[in-house]
């Protein structure tokens, strides 16, 4: 059992890291930040923190390095600077 769920958390990570980390060219530091970013999760960490901590590595040799990484949170909610329509404003 521990075997399937080692497989799965695995298959989840990269599922992720395909998803939300973009790859760059062979030898590059993105490239870099994405090996040491799923060290980090694999290892338990949650998703923003394995983020900095790996960035923050990345960075010891590569201080200008900025991440990658995209931002998947899809609001439910209107644009603050835009009024609800009238089927979705909430009954009073």
């Amino acid at each position: 059992m521990e075997r399937e769920a080692r497989k799965q958390l695995r298959r989840e990570i990269l599922r992720e890291l395909e998803m939300r980390i973009p790859g760059g060219p062979a030898g590059s530091v993105q490239n870099q930040f994405r090996r040491r970013f799923y060290f980090f999760r694999s290892r338990g960490l949650p998703f923003e923190l394995s983020v900095l901590v790996a960035a923050a590595r990345v960075r010891e040799r590569e201080p200008s390095f900025i991440p990658r990484v995209l931002d998947l949170t899809v609001s439910t909610q209107p644009p603050l600077d835009q009024p609800q329509s009238a089927t979705n404003r909430p009954s009073t």
